[in-house]
């Protein structure tokens, strides 16, 4: 089984329901993304995000490598730089 090198994972939280997940994320031109909804805000809980929104990076053995708060603009040249040179970097492990 290949693993992806990255994979992002878009996560709503209440108030709200799955279906205005999708149509937010359809309406961002981030429509391919699956729509997550944690109705118990555990994922936000687990994670110690205290404020949204919230990027985590984590590696392929679940340890978080990178934290980002508050808005991004992840199609600007250093933050997709930054992306590229974690997904070529050494596999940890």
């Amino acid at each position: 089984m290949r693993i992806p090198q990255l994979m992002v994972i878009a996560v709503a939280l209440p108030p709200g329901n799955v279906d205005e997940a999708k149509a937010f994320l359809e309406s961002h031109g981030a429509g391919s993304l699956g729509a997550f909804f944690d109705s118990e805000s555990m994922l936000f809980r687990s994670f110690h995000a205290y404020a949204l929104p919230v990027t985590v990076l984590i590696d392929p053995n679940g340890n978080e490598i990178a934290r980002a708060i508050g808005p991004a603009k992840w199609d600007a040249p250093d933050a997709t730089a930054y992306l590229k040179s974690i997904v070529r970097s050494p596999k940890p492990g």
